[in-house]
């Protein structure tokens, strides 16, 4: 039986801007509050997927380009590789293992090469998906109802489905942070209110007002309704 309803944050639409910015001073301090977040409030134990981006073209030494791309070739295997406007980019999966090895090279380039207009994130960047599920704080066990067969597979958009959660991080010379949070209340009880204010304690930016909605169960069941819930400004 499919649940009757689940309030999601997603933070930001594309209509909205795009990803919450990280207002740190580098990639290093980037992460570790996007990890702190992670481990203090879900099952986090790994990333679903990581890799590094390596920019090629006009206002990127070459020399860099070719010497770290070829130094990632080695070690990594052979990149995706996409072309856009004179630039190319090349994405090189990587193991956890290697996150901060990455990690320090990525905050040493963006020091010695600072990004251009041209460049939205710098000429490197490490690109980090995790999917996630809430926890009781007191408890550390996953709140109930966070799989997409609860919500009978419902997709609120091409990307999400009801019941899953996602944070995606993009860490260079600016970070951000992008994520679709599907928070197991069906509705605005004071609880709610509480766990939200939960994770804003910890997360290392702050909820939108403007980007938060209650899906609930149709009348044939077949497919879920949503609808924009106001929201107050959640204090830290």
């Amino acid at each position: 039986m499919p649940r009757n309803a689940i309030i999601t944050y997603d933070g930001l639409p594309i209509s909205h801007g795009g990803g919450h910015t990280l207002r740190v001073k580098d990639p290093k301090s980037a992460w570790k509050k996007v990890s702190h977040f992670l481990h203090t409030c879900t099952d986090f134990s790994k990333p679903e997927s990581i890799y590094v981006r390596i920019l090629k073209g006009p206002s990127i030494p070459s020399s860099f380009s070719r010497k770290t791309i070829f130094g990632c070739l080695l070690k990594y295997g052979f990149p995706r590789v996409e072309k856009f406007l004179g630039y190319a980019w090349y994405d090189f999966r990587l193991p956890y293992s290697q996150l901060n090895e990455v990690l320090d090279l990525v905050e040493r380039t963006c020091k010695k090469i600072p990004s251009t207009q041209n460049m939205i994130y710098g000429p490197i960047s490490l690109h980090i998906t995790t999917k996630l599920k809430f926890i009781n704080p007191e408890t550390n066990a996953p709140l109930p109802f966070q799989t997409k067969q609860d919500y009978s597979n419902f997709q609120p958009n091409y990307r999400f489905h009801l019941g899953e959660s996602v944070l995606y991080s993009i860490l260079s010379s600016k970070s951000t942070t992008s994520v679709f949070f599907s928070i197991p209340f069906e509705e605005q009880t004071p609880k709610f209110l509480e766990y939200a204010q939960h994770l804003q304690k910890h997360l290392p930016f702050r909820f939108s007002t403007k980007t938060w909605k209650r899906w609930h169960l149709n009348k044939k069941q077949t497919g879920y309704v949503g609808r924009k819930i106001p929201m107050e400004r959640i204090k830290k």
